[in-house]
């Protein structure tokens, strides 16, 4: 008896902790006063005012320029300064401008004296105020940032009771690094914010932003789905209300290219201020940031989230960038923009656009659009250039910002002009526009008539194109009337396009009806003649066609008919496309063009048995349509038959086709004898038969004593033996208990090979054994083949194959568990099979079931006899499925059907390289042969 092996689950619980980091907190400014203020000679400063905790507002000065919306809010920086003469500038804590070429200056250091000359204006800050940052207009407050991971829904994040801040012009921003999931939503209390960048190459990385928040309230972030993640939030004051977020990047790491977080984004604007937020995946550390950093949190194995910022004095390039602890891995990063509520540096404007220049008699009219850009300055006017060279325009006049429009009458007649424009603001000229040219002259005509009128038809479409005229008629021309009807010469206007358009698309045409067309050319005097007339069909490719049959006629012929298409595209069907293919996916064309609208074709010379693909295109003058529907027939062919010229089932039993009582089957069990040793031990057993089985059952005459009871089969010289085996508990109380199926030699020695379950206390597994013994006992006892996993079914399909010599397959439930062909076995044939059961639990009585008990000779089918030209032989099950293949090996076929329960309901076929040959459909046992006829 084989000793039962104790299996366990182990259940490794894993928690992640998540880690949360305080905010790093940003210093603000302190309250400041005004005070000191030198005035020298040559500037006035006057109007000066200061508001509540806040550092400078309202400097004025009256004389000779003025310094003016300098303002502070509270508990923030110096904020929105603008000189309107020259520029700011922030020098070593000097906050420095110069009006008029006196230089003014406000000192963050009162321990460095300022030198007060003739030209200069000298105030010193006090000294609560140097902890601000003159350079920046944008003002970071304390930030905050937690990390952790949610599993279950919504999946959301909170920072509680989280303030807005104490400055004016103020915006929230949130960041989140995740992993998994991306973000939903954010929300500020009831106000939803607005997402300004995302990267979710590898892992997520967002800003959320929220103009003008007010009050303490929840920051919620929610997750689309389980995530670990990472969220910062931060407040700036001094911020640009309007378009708070004035740009964006995002960079990222592909996998299997580890390294260091790194972003760059090129700013718009000064005193503008750039964050970044990297994501990084699997427990990294990222340290050594390029730009300051805010915070820096890590949920351990999961992701690290990571924030930076740097202020921008002047635009440019601005690169943030990370070091990771373990050489980096794959990762995303994102930064922005804020932009300052200030004023930005103006720049020339763009170039204006679309000049036009139209000659008339003695004046020349030009017009041109405004440039796509200020410059961040008004447009304040406009320089034309002029010249009678092209490109040798100087420049010639100016005109207001509000004209777009130019009349030069000082002109020649007969001269050719050519022209240029510019726009000016505040800052300086912009490039030139394009170029323009006109010739004035006298006593304009309507222009003549436009020539080489082309009509291209297309589906639903008539394109049009035609040459202007060699001539404007001393007037530009203006435009173009189009002409259209349905019949030649009855044309009415129908569209006018621009001068500067010499083609027309006509997408209201209906295909299938011919449209003739005309056009003439428009200048201020009228209309030109008629050009020349052009006429087309719109049409486009016609429909497939539909209803395509095949029939085989003969053995080299088929026929094909089908139904013309619903629409021929406009254009009359003149003939079809054939196309044939012998495996439906590579086609080859066997009529181009049958040049007839007929709607049937033969296809002739062809191999007989032979299964051919068609479809079928039909053709207009247009093009060819998309091919009709496949269809496939095979050629007639020989028949033959499949024939059967030996059965291979030696002895077949289901063990439920009949009702026996045990004395009934101990008095007569037929084929099989009914006994035990439990009979000789005067043990509890059972034997009967009825729909569900055969079912026997023995108790041990007491716990840890052996009985067992079987039955017995006839010897045979076979080599298949199956039976499904129940067993009827999964654990005994104490003690052991087994059944199987068992092939031993009938020569008296106890040599076998068994396929059974054993059961204890623990468990029921299903085992593979063979014994080597001589006529008393077991001498050798191998252990083929073990199933020790938990919960195994309790009733199984064993089928054993051997020659009890040196060859075992075993399988159970169609699985292959154990083969060898190396064996020694030492069972000569004959075999006999034993339905058997053992226990030596006194408990109670077990009773098994056994059903499909068969015994065959082989576990293989031979077909013999192939026809010439056979590829393969298969055996199919009722459903179509494949059951087994073989190739003709020289007239001779094999097929494994060792692994499926006898008998077989499937259909045996015979294969050439292109068709089926033969059929058998019937019931199929191992062993089988056959012949084909």
């Amino acid at each position: 008896m084989v000793s039962m092996r104790e299996s366990a689950l182990i259940l490794r619980l894993f928690v992640i902790i998540a880690v949360l980091f305080s905010p790093i907190g940003n210093e603000i400014y302190a309250a400041a006063q005004l005070s000191g203020i030198i005035n020298t000679t040559n500037s006035t400063l006057s109007g000066l005012t200061n508001t509540t905790d806040g550092l400078l507002s309202g400097i004025t000065n009256t004389t000779n320029s003025t310094l003016s919306g300098l303002t502070n809010t509270t508990n923030s920086t110096v904020s929105s300064l603008s000189n309107s003469t020259d520029t700011l500038l922030f020098n070593n804590g000097t906050l420095i401008t110069t009006v008029n070429g006196i230089v003014m200056k406000f000192q963050m250091d009162p321990s460095e004296p300022l030198q007060t000359t003739t030209s200069t204006v000298a105030y010193v800050l006090p000294q609560d105020v140097k902890t601000g940052d003159p350079k920046s207009a944008v003002t970071l407050e304390d930030p905050q940032a937690i990390s952790g991971t949610v599993s279950s829904a919504p999946y959301r994040f909170t920072i509680p009771n989280f303030n807005s801040g104490t400055g004016s012009n103020n915006l929230l921003l949130v960041g989140v690094s995740a992993n998994n999931a991306n973000v939903a939503s954010v929300t500020f209390g009831s106000a939803q914010l607005t997402k300004a960048v995302s990267s979710f190459q590898n892992n997520d990385a967002e800003f959320w932003y929220l103009v003008n928040p007010t009050g303490t309230n929840n920051i919620v972030v929610t997750l689309s789905g389980p995530a670990s993640a990472v969220v910062g939030a931060y407040v700036f004051s001094g911020v640009n209300q309007a378009s708070p977020i004035a740009g964006t990047a995002a960079n990222y790491n592909p996998a299997g290219t580890p390294s260091s977080p790194t972003v760059s984004i090129t700013t718009k604007y000064s005193n503008d201020m750039v964050i970044d937020l990297p994501s990084i995946f699997g427990g990294q550390l990222l340290g050594s940031p390029t730009c300051a950093q805010q915070w820096n949190a890590n949920v351990p194995s999961e992701i690290t989230g990571a924030s930076s910022t740097t202020t921008v004095s002047s635009p440019g390039t601005v690169t943030c960038g990370w070091t990771a602890n373990n050489g980096g891995d794959q990762w995303d990063d994102v930064a922005i923009e804020v932009r300052a509520s200030g004023t930005t540096t103006a720049t020339d404007p763009s170039a204006p656009t679309s000049l036009v220049a139209a000659g008339g008699d003695a004046q020349i009219s030009l017009s041109w659009s405004a440039p796509s850009s200020d410059g961040g300055s008004a447009i304040t006017g406009y320089n034309i250039y002029r010249g009678t060279a092209s490109g040798g325009e100087t420049k010639y006049s100016s005109v207001s910002s509000s004209q777009t429009a130019y009349n030069d009458t000082s002109v020649t007649n007969g001269i050719k002009y050519y022209y240029e424009v510019t726009a000016v603001n505040a800052v300086g000229e912009s490039a030139r526009s394009g170029e323009a040219s006109a010739t004035p002259q006298t006593d304009a005509t309507a222009p003549p008539a436009p020539t080489g009128l082309t009509a291209n038809p297309g589906n639903e479409t008539v394109s049009l194109s035609w040459t202007a005229p060699s001539s404007n008629g001393g007037s530009a021309i203006t435009g173009y009337d189009i002409y259209r009807g349905t019949a030649s010469g009855g044309e009415t206007k129908y569209a006018s396009v621009p001068a500067s358009q010499t083609s027309y698309a006509d997408t209201s045409a209906t295909n299938g009806i011919k449209y003739y067309y005309e056009v003439t050319a428009v200048n201020s005097v009228g209309t030109s003649p008629a050009s020349n007339e052009v006429g087309a069909t719109p049409a486009t490719s016609p429909q497939p066609p539909t209803g395509l049959a095949a029939t085989a006629s003969s053995s080299s012929q088929i026929n094909l008919s089908w139904t013309a298409p619903s629409s021929n595209g406009g254009s009359a069907i003149t003939g079809y496309k054939v196309g044939r293919s012998t495996d439906g996916t590579n086609w080859s064309t066997i009529a181009p063009n049958t040049g007839s609208a007929s709607t049937s074709y033969s296809d002739a010379g062809l191999a007989a048995t032979t299964t051919y693909y068609y479809r079928v295109s039909a053709i207009n003058s247009v093009g060819t349509s998309q091919p009709s529907s496949v269809v496939n027939v095979k050629t007639q062919g020989p028949t033959y038959s499949i024939n059967q010229t030996k059965s291979g089932l030696v002895a077949s039993d289901s063990l439920k086709n009949e009702t026996e009582s045990q004395n009934q089957l101990l008095s007569n069990g037929g084929y099989w004898r009914y006994m035990g040793d439990a009979q000789q031990e005067g043990a509890p057993y059972s034997v009967s038969r009825d729909s569900q089985g055969l079912h026997m059952g023995v108790a041990a005459p007491s716990d840890g004593k052996w009985a067992g009871f079987f039955a017995v089969s006839p010897n045979h010289n076979a080599q298949v033996w199956n039976a499904v085996i129940s067993t009827p508990v999964r654990t005994t109380p104490s003690n052991y208990y087994d059944n199987g199926i068992y092939v031993q030699t009938s020569d008296g020695n106890i040599n076998y090979v068994t396929c059974g379950s054993l059961t204890n206390s623990q468990a029921t597994i299903w085992v593979v054994i063979s014994t080597v013994g001589n006529t008393q006992q077991v001498t050798q006892f191998n252990k083929l083949w073990v199933d020790n996993s938990p919960n195994q079914p309790l009733t199984r399909d064993c089928t054993i194959i051997t020659n009890g010599n040196n060859y075992l397959k075993v399988y159970l439930d169609g699985t292959l568990v154990y083969q060898n062909s190396s064996m020694s076995l030492q069972m000569p044939m004959p075999f006999n099979a034993y339905l058997e059961e053992e226990t030596s639990y006194g408990g109670q009585m077990l009773t098994d079931t056994f059903q499909n008990y068969y015994v065959t000779t082989s576990e293989y089918v031979t077909l013999n006899d192939l026809p010439s030209g056979t590829r393969s032989v298969a055996i199919d099950d009722s459903s179509g499925a494949v059951l087994a293949t073989s190739p003709d090996d020289s007239g001779t076929s094999t097929l494994d059907v060792g692994q499926y329960p006898y008998p077989i309901s499937g259909t045996l076929k015979v294969y050439d390289s292109n068709s089926q040959m033969a059929t058998r459909s019937g019931t199929i046992y191992g062993g089988d042969a056959y012949s084909v006829n």
